[in-house]
């Protein structure tokens, strides 16, 4: 091992190594460090002491820090202009405030107390010193002693009358009061008196302090305490140089010339990294996080604590890089994302000259865990102790220096580098001792954070204090919970088998296991029959007389539509010799005839492979080649579209009076034999043939009929599918085998709002059951209309994601008699999970989940290795159980690849579908839908799901109707958004800026193309290969040229601040370099020239030049408008 590489081995450990004369004076940390490590140190000690005086000898004039001529404004650290410019963003800075807790039994004399604080602020500049700003540049300033008014920095508060729960209250809301930066000394000391002890709380605003100078504070207190209690002259060794000389030195060309390597390195190493850990968020992002946070705190216990220090001195690596390694494994387990970025705060003190100080050192450092998942744990923390040592050597450089670097779209409502932050606490000791007291730390949750997650590793009395610190705008309890059973597992696991593979296990421990199956599976339901047909049978027996289809004017009873079936189902059994198991095709028209078809291709014990009339001549022909000699029935239209096909039957030609009329008698039960092939998409362009046994739909009619009761009332539906889509299905079954009306409905006026309409109210349909887009259309028009269907009681969305528009939110809030039902379910299996929103529609999601598994069924949610996923993560959705279809007819590698056995959980069924959608588990028992596995949209970094692009944008007043695709245009993917409207067509800008004002940059599309009409498939869902192609040639030129007055003083602005050439309306601030500094410098430079204060947080929310400009003009029209009203002269338009 080199000395370079042994120095970064002993600082990873925490050992300190300094030149005293001629010797090496060595400092362990109160851990130790392994005996391998102490073997290298002692046998390269000599090498140690050339290389350290080498270094101090070339490098001492360049690392002293010099004192310097305070009169002048302060440069802020980089480390304190980052959090100063994000307060500003966050619009408050009690978020940024620290605060340290001390329990303390025994007596403390105020007056002495309150003078060890007034000579700690004298000693430490850092905690007299103010802020402002210069044309948008922050600066610092340390106020004299004199103007420190002590009465109101430390306060004896007596709290002896109030009970725990008050008491904390009341320290909490100390916490959190406003420091005021530019007036206000940034330290607060309470010294609460209760009935038998004292609480010292000191609230230090972040830009004076970090976790390091928590300890100089408490133990610099100690000792002044103490001297003014015994009223000794003794002082403290006065320090060579205050945070201000820090500051300064910084700033020169000497300190920047020295990152200069170090920027390289940072971004190289952050090259391709993802922008935003996928973590099992419970809440969409705001556009602003209110940093408010709940704290949940363990314990590891001393044994497991034993064995990872044992762990780690074997592999010469410290308890830090080991459990920072662990927590990126289990970000990527419960993620699926196996690149991930953490932060983690280092003291930032490798100057001898810093450890006396109090201020803000800490720099947090963007360490990347990449994981390939079939590398072992040990080869995995190998690895990132490489990373993490590389990361150490270049820990100067400063987090907001990388963020400049960096530019380009920023996280709204979240850092840009990272959203989780681990801290393991390596700051000296904070000890109170004062005479006759004992003192102790307490933990205390403020009720704030300042990352998505933190997760605090704290070791204490040889156990370990884990603390996950969360947004709870972001997460719930029980999710944090959940991560932290995680996490406790993975330890478990590595600790057990070190050479395990991240790929496979499971981080799903047993409380979990037992949690995921009660959510998994619902209780089992008996199946009554053993045919679909069997309950209309029975119908068809008990009431002969009642109407079972409605067909226009024609009607049709359930006895004459069983004899009419019976006699067909007859003819095909004695005539064409079909028998059980064989498959029959039929392409028959809407109406009477096909359901009379399709009802006696069943009772001969057959199965039906229906094709719809609607599809192209192409399709129907690659349909009809897979069954060469299968027999097809036909309609009377439809002679052209098979005239290839050989065995064929035209059904208007049958004669059919000499057969019978009853139920045909088979010999054989039909439950496990094919009862229909459904033809769907395939990747190849040959469509998939799908085919379910009756036991499968049989299962389908009992438990929708279990999850929903009112559907086997005597229902009402109207049969809207395709009858080559498997929601006919369910409407025609649902509804035949419960004593209902099946109204049917011409292909031809599919489309047509007043045909369905008038459709719907003139037949008392009570049941409907739509894909959302139609649902939305539908819907959409009753709103505009007055449209309340009376008879109506239930509303199914299915085959596609439901989304709640405005339209349908109304129509709810006006009928909320009316039952939503969210179904779910591919081609395989059928529906398999129902939600039943509430009867409040105000409180329903934009885009609700999907339910839970109907009765018979189990959905797994699994990694992509096949292991279980905990509630709240990401997973693919896996389905078993007497929904599942037989085959993919004829394609035996797709079936077993598709319908596969899962050998972690073959107690939980033989064979389970993939069905490729990405979802998770959610607190309440439900799945939520997060798109498609193959077809996960990327954008720079950002994961985009389109559904939520197209239901923000249909929020818009104008919007009717939207849908978003994803093109390549010139190597890059752009979002394309295609709408309709009511009535006026908004802008390309209204669009914009309207979505800009809900969601990411990221999220907002290139284009939006308005169509006249949305074209929909033969199963009711938009089309989205039939949309218009998107005309690229408007981005070809990013160039778009102002054209109000206020556009081009803003893109005068831009250039110089900027440095650019051109700056165009529709350019990004950020994109084109800019970044939170240059941000509160366009906000210092406006205001200075206008009076009018366009805030840092307002460019950073829209950093869109015309977007800026039109904020400004509005904000000086509300300020000219409050001077006409004060009798002011109102200043001349375009002051900018």
């Amino acid at each position: 091992m080199n000395v370079e590489a042994l120095l970064q081995e002993l600082r990873a450990h925490h050992v300190k190594l300094n030149i005293k004369g001629d010797k090496l004076v060595c400092e362990l940390p109160k851990t130790g460090i392994p005996d391998s490590l102490k073997t290298t140190l002692i046998s390269n000690k000599e090498a140690l002491k050339s290389f350290l005086n080498k270094l101090y000898k070339d490098n001492k004039k360049r690392h002293t820090i010099q004192k310097v001529d305070k009169a002048c404004e302060i440069p802020l650290s980089f480390s304190q202009q980052s959090l100063y410019l994000a307060q500003k963003f966050a619009s408050g800075n009690e978020y940024y405030n620290s605060h340290f807790l001390f329990d303390i039994s025994g007596e403390i004399d105020f007056s002495c107390f309150q003078l060890a604080v007034r000579k700690l602020i004298e000693r430490h500049e850092i905690l007299r010193t103010c802020y402002g700003e210069n044309l948008g540049m922050p600066f610092q300033f340390v106020m004299p002693m004199e103007s420190i008014d002590m009465t109101k920095i430390c306060e004896l508060v007596s709290v002896v009358h109030k009970n725990d729960e008050e008491i904390e209250a009341q320290i909490r809301t100390s916490i959190n009061i406003y420091f005021d930066l530019e007036r206000d000394a940034p330290i607060r000391v309470k010294l609460f008196r209760t009935k038998e002890r004292y609480l010292v709380l000191f609230v230090i605003h972040h830009i004076a302090t970090d976790g390091f100078s928590g300890g100089v504070c408490s133990k610099e207190l100690c000792q002044l305490y103490l001297h003014a209690v015994e009223k000794s002259d003794e002082s403290l060794a006065p320090l060579d140089i205050q945070y201000a000389d820090y500051a300064f030195w910084q700033r020169s060309p000497e300190w920047m010339e020295m990152q200069n390597e170090g920027i390289e390195y940072w971004l190289e190493r952050l090259e391709g990294a993802p922008k935003v850990n996928q973590l099992p968020y419970d809440f969409p992002r705001p556009r602003q996080l209110d940093y408010s946070g709940r704290t949940q705190q363990f314990k590891l216990d001393s044994l497991k604590l034993a064995k990872l220090k044992k762990l780690a001195a074997r592999e010469e690596t410290t308890l830090f890089m080991l459990l920072h390694g662990l927590l990126g494994v289990l970000i990527a387990k419960v993620s699926g994302q196996y690149d991930n970025t953490i932060g983690a705060p280092i003291a930032n003190r490798l100057n001898p000259q810093l450890e006396s100080l109090i201020g803000f050192f800490v720099n947090t450092l963007p360490t990347r865990v990449q994981i390939d998942a079939k590398q072992s744990l040990i080869d995995i923390l190998r690895q990132n102790k490489t990373n993490l040592l590389n990361d150490f050597s270049h820990q100067e450089v400063p987090i907001d220096v990388l963020i400049s670097e960096r530019a380009g779209e920023r996280l709204v409502g979240g850092s840009n580098l990272f959203q989780v932050l681990f801290v393991m606490q390596n700051t000296p000791e904070m000890m109170l001792e004062f005479a006759d007291t004992k003192m102790e730390l307490k933990n205390f949750d403020a009720h704030t954070v300042r990352f998505d997650i933190e997760l605090h590793i704290t070791e204490l009395n040889d156990e370990l204090n884990i603390s996950w610190m969360y947004a709870t705008a972001l997460f719930k309890e029980e999710t944090i919970k959940s991560l932290h059973d995680s996490f406790i597992l993975l330890i478990d696991t590595f600790l057990n088998n070190p050479e395990i593979n991240c790929s496979d296990f499971s981080i799903v421990n047993k409380k979990q296991q037992i949690q995921l199956e009660k959510l998994q599976t619902k209780e089992a339901v008996p199946l009554a029959g053993a045919s679909v047909q069997e309950a209309f049978e029975s119908t068809a027996r008990d009431y002969p007389e009642s109407i079972a289809l409605v067909d226009k004017e024609e009607t049709i009873s359930y006895g004459s539509l069983n004899a009419q079936a019976n006699k067909l189902a007859h003819y095909l059994i004695e005539t064409e010799n079909v028998k059980p198991g064989d498959l029959v095709a039929f392409l028959v028209p809407r109406g009477i005839d096909q359901i009379i078809t399709l009802m006696a291709i069943l009772k001969a014990g057959a199965g039906y492979i229906p094709i719809d009339e609607a599809l192209p001549l192409e399709r129907i022909d690659q349909i009809l080649q897979n069954y060469p000699n299968s027999l097809l029935i036909y309609g009377a239209c439809s002679q052209a579209c098979i005239s290839e096909h050989n065995n064929k039957r035209q059904l208007s030609s049958l004669i059919l009076s000499n057969y019978p009329v009853t139920n045909p008698v088979l010999e054989v039960g039909l439950l496990e034999s094919p009862c229909y092939v459904l033809h769907t998409s395939g990747s190849t362009g040959k469509p998939k043939a799908v085919q379910m046994s009756h036991k499968a739909l049989l299962n389908l009619i009992v438990t929708i009929g279990v999850a929903q009761p009112l559907l086997t009332k005597q229902p009402t539906w109207l049969q809207y599918a395709s009858i080559g889509f498997d929601m006919s299905f369910t409407d025609i079954f649902m509804a035949l085998s419960n004593h209902g009306k099946l109204v049917l409905t011409r292909r031809e006026c599919m489309s047509d709002l007043d045909y369905l309409s008038k459709t719907i109210v003139d037949h008392d349909v009570s049941v409907l059951n739509l894909p959302h887009s139609m649902l939305h259309i539908l819907l959409s028009y009753w709103v505009e209309s007055h449209v309340n269907p009376a008879q109506l009681n239930c509303v199914i969305s299915t085959a596609e994601q439901l989304k709640i528009t405005p339209a349908i939110r109304k129509f709810f809030s006006r009928n909320n008699r009316i039952q939503l039902v969210n179904h779910y379910g591919p081609t395989e299996t059928h529906v398999v999970t129902a939600l039943n929103l509430s009867k409040v529609p105000e409180t329903w999601a934009d885009i609700p989940n999907i339910g839970s598994p109907i009765a018979n069924v189990s959905c797994l949610v699994l990694d992509e290795f096949g292991y279980q996923v905990p509630v709240g993560a990401m997973g693919e959705l896996y389905i078993t159980g007497a929904c599942l279809a037989d085959q993919y007819l004829g394609e035996p590698e797709l079936t077993k690849e598709k319908f596969t056995e899962l050998p972690h959980y073959p107690h939980l069924g033989e064979r389970f579908y993939r069905t490729g959608d990405l979802v998770r588990w959610t607190s309440n028992g439900n799945l939520e839908y997060l798109g498609r596995s193959d077809q996960q949209v990327k954008l720079r970094g950002f994961r985009v799901e389109l559904s939520e692009v197209e239901t923000t944008l249909a929020l818009h007043p104008d919007v009717d109707m939207a849908s978003v695709k994803c093109d390549e245009f010139n190597g890059d993917s752009k979002l394309i958004a295609y709408f309709t409207v009511k009535g006026r067509t908004p802008s390309q800008t209204e669009l914009n800026e309207f979505l800009l004002s809900k969601l990411p940059y990221y999220m907002c599309p290139s284009l939006f193309i308005e169509v006249t009409s949305f074209t929909f498939n033969i199963n009711g869902k938009v089309d989205k290969n039939a949309l218009p192609k998107a005309d690229f040639s408007v981005l070809e030129s990013h160039y778009s040229e102002p054209e109000t007055p206020t556009e081009y003083r803003l893109q005068g602005a831009w250039q110089s601040l900027l440095n650019v050439e051109k700056v165009g309306r529709n350019d990004n601030f950020f994109n084109l370099g800019g970044h939170s500094l240059l941000a509160s410098q366009l906000s210092a430079g406006i205001q200075q020239e206008t009076g009018i204060k366009l805030s840092v947080k307002t460019i950073m929310e829209a950093p869109i030049l015309r977007e800026q400009a039109r904020l400004f003009d509005e904000l000086n029209y509300l300020q000219n408008v409050e001077s006409l009203k004060a009798g002011q002269t109102i200043k001349e338009e375009g002051v900018l």
